[in-house]
């Protein structure tokens, strides 16, 4: 991390703090790691929540169990779109399967 973070701007989302917060008593001490670390907190943009969506839609389809779109869809899909991959992304986990998955 501390590499990457020589190059990167290093971000996380409401998932990651979500997920993160398990270890903390106090969102405070949360926030102070956060900052010590040169984390930035950042906004799920709405095509990523779009095609983790979609993703996740497509996880039960291939007989997937959990009945939530789960944080690994909406981390995968917030990276997809920020790397810019939305475009393929979206198109593989959006292919209609009929007329009505069009909405």
């Amino acid at each position: 991390m501390r590499a990457q973070a020589q190059v990167h701007e290093l971000a996380i989302n409401p998932a990651i703090y979500a997920e993160l917060s398990l270890a903390f008593t106090r969102y405070e001490r949360l926030d102070a790691m956060i900052a010590a670390l040169g984390l930035i907190l950042r906004e799920v943009p709405r095509p990523a929540l779009f095609l983790a969506g979609k993703a996740f839609a497509r996880y039960r389809r291939a007989g997937g169990s959990k009945t939530g779109v789960l944080p690994d869809f909406l981390i995968g899909a917030h990276a997809a779109v920020e790397h810019g991959r939305c475009s393929r992304a979206m198109r593989s986990a959006t292919a209609p399967t009929s007329r009505a998955s069009n909405w």
